[in-house]
């Protein structure tokens, strides 16, 4: 069951809903199948990564390359530029040729977004992202916090 929260500004009231984690539709989603069970391993693999190109990506990764997906979930990303905050689906796949993230840009400055993490894997090994360090991508005050109680499934 994946989980979440609210991204909440103090200073001016900005307020952004943020995921984390996995939801029953995506369980296995990164898994190779037997041959008979590929429509069904596309279909979970769908709901995580909707770009075609994205996923026959990952697909060969996990098929032809000796992947391993070591982590995935919906994490908090951030455009260096705006200061946008993004809930982005965050991969790691292990392969034959190294590691594999994906890469996301922000739809407003087509600048590559900073993953920041989710609550299960930050910087401080906290369970919890410090949000407080970014500014409002509304008013720019320092003043955000990231409050849970959201569970999904």
């Amino acid at each position: 069951m994946g989980h979440g929260g609210q991204l909440t500004c103090f200073s001016c009231g900005y307020s952004q809903e943020v995921f984390f984690g996995i939801g029953f539709a995506h369980c296995g989603a990164f898994e190779v199948l037997a041959d008979n069970e590929t429509v069904s391993f596309s279909r979970r693999l769908r709901a995580c990564i909707p770009n075609r190109t994205e996923r026959n990506l990952v697909i060969d990764l996990l098929k032809n390359k000796n992947g391993a997906a070591l982590a995935y979930g919906y994490g908090l990303y951030r455009c260096p530029k705006c200061g946008k905050f993004h809930n982005k689906f965050h991969y790691q796949i292990k392969h034959d040729g190294g590691m594999y993230e994906p890469e996301y840009e922000c739809g407003k400055c087509a600048v590559k977004l900073d993953y920041l993490g989710d609550e299960a894997e930050n910087e401080a090994g906290t369970g919890q992202i410090d949000v407080s360090k970014y500014q409002c991508p509304k008013c720019g005050a320092h003043e955000l916090i990231l409050g849970g109680g959201i569970m999904w499934d």
